[in-house]
C-alpha cells in the first residue's frame, strides 16, 4: 500500500467514526503530504502542525510541548513518520505529553525495516529463528488487517531478541515485558520439565537485565517492564485487553499460568504464540498447552519452525 493511499485510509476511517479534528506530527515530508491530503481532498483544516525543528523557523508550526497545553478531546493526532532511525525518538517525545491511545501511527501496518532489502543478512543473523519471525510477521499483518485492538505482551523475555521483532511488527501498541530479568525462579520447578532434569533452576538464563533487554529493542518507548515472578506481575492488569501475546518461559507452570491469564483477555482476532510447543526437551510446555486446550475446549495449531510454535487464535 502506497503512502498516499494509507494516509487517506486512516483519515477516512476517522471521519466515518465522527472524528474530524486532526493534529499532524512531525511536519516533515510525510507531514506535508498529510496536510495536503487533509486540506485539499477532505477540505479539513488541521488544528496544529507539530515539529520541534520547524517550530523554530515557522510561526504556524509548534513544538511537541504544545500538546501539553491544549485540550485534545475528540482530536486525532496523526503520527506520520516511517524513518526507523528517528521513529523511536519521535514516539518517545510524543508519549511525554499524550497517552498512547490518543494518537494513530499512520504507518503501523507496514514494517519500518524492509527485510527484503537485506534478506541475505537477515537470514544469516536470524537462523534458526527465521520461520518464527516470518510467522510473527504474518500474524501481525492479520491483526492490523482485521483492526484488532489491544496491547501486546511477551512473557519470558530473556535478552529481548524476539521482543525486538515483536516491537518492529507492532510498534504502535503498549508492549508489556514479563520476566524476572534474573533467570528462572525456583518456584517454577516441576516434575514435568524434563530439560532441567530436576536440577535447581537458579542460575539458568541469568545473563540478562532490564537495561540489557531495552538496549536490544529498537522501539522501546512503548515498552512497559513487569519485573518479577509471573503471574504475580500481572497485578493491576485484570482489565487490560490484548491483541498479541508471546509465551516463551520454557516451563510448565508459567506457560499454563500465561495461557490462563491472557486467553480470557484476548480481543477477538488476537493471537497467542507459545514457543517450543514440540521441543523434545521441554515436555512441560507441551503438557501445559494440551492441558489448557482440553480444559477450555480451545483449539490450536503448530507452526513449522524451530521448536514448533503453538498458535492460539481468538475467533473474530
Amino acid at each position: 500500500m502506497n503512502k498516499y493511499k494509507k494516509i487517506c485510509e486512516v483519515i477516512e476511517s476517522n471521519i466515518l467514526a465522527g472524528r474530524d479534528k486532526f493534529i499532524i506530527y512531525p511536519f516533515g515530508e510525510l507531514g506535508m503530504l498529510t496536510k495536503n491530503i487533509l486540506n485539499e481532498r477532505y477540505n479539513i483544516k488541521e488544528q496544529y502542525l507539530i515539529d520541534n525543528r520547524l517550530s523554530q523557523i515557522r510561526e504556524d508550526v509548534y513544538p511537541v510541548a504544545k500538546l501539553g497545553e491544549v485540550s485534545l478531546n475528540d482530536t486525532v493526532i496523526l503520527l506520520v513518520n516511517d524513518n526507523e532511525e528517528s521513529y523511536s525518538e519521535i514516539r518517545f517525545q510524543l508519549m511525554q505529553y499524550v497517552k498512547i491511545d490518543q494518537f494513530i501511527d499512520v504507518f503501523s501496518t507496514s514494517m519500518f525495516w524492509n527485510k527484503n532489502v537485506y534478506y541475505k543478512e537477515f537470514i544469516e543473523i536470524n537462523q534458526p529463528d527465521i520461520n518464527r519471525i516470518n510467522q510473527l510477521e504474518i500474524i501481525s499483518r492479520e491483526i492490523y488487517r482485521n483492526n484488532v485492538k489491544g496491547s501486546i505482551a511477551e512473557c519470558g523475555v530473556y535478552q529481548g531478541k524476539f521482543a525486538n521483532w515483536i516491537s518492529r511488527f507492532m510498534p504502535d501498541r503498549r508492549f508489556y515485558l514479563f520476566d524476572t530479568f534474573e533467570g528462572f525462579d525456583e518456584r517454577d520447578n516441576c516434575d514435568k520439565d524434563t530439560l532441567v532434569n530436576h536440577m535447581p533452576l537458579q542460575g539458568l538464563c541469568h545473563d540478562t537485565s532490564v537495561e540489557f533487554v531495552l538496549e536490544n529493542i529498537g522501539y522501546r518507548a512503548n515498552c512497559i517492564i513487569r519485573k518479577g515472578w509471573f503471574p504475580e506481575t500481572t497485578t493491576g492488569l485484570e482489565n487490560e485487553k490484548f491483541a498479541f501475546v508471546h509465551l516463551d518461559t520454557d516451563l510448565y507452570k508459567p506457560i499454563l499460568a500465561g495461557l490462563k491469564f491472557f486467553w480470557p483477555r484476548m480481543n477477538a482476532g488476537g493471537y497467542i504464540m507459545v514457543h517450543d510447543g514440540r521441543h523434545e526437551g521441554l515436555a512441560g510446555v507441551r503438557d501445559a498447552v494440551i492441558e489448557f486446550s482440553k480444559e477450555n475446549k480451545v483449539e490450536y495449531c503448530i507452526s513449522n519452525d524451530n521448536g514448533g510454535t503453538v498458535i492460539f487464535s481468538k475467533p473474530l
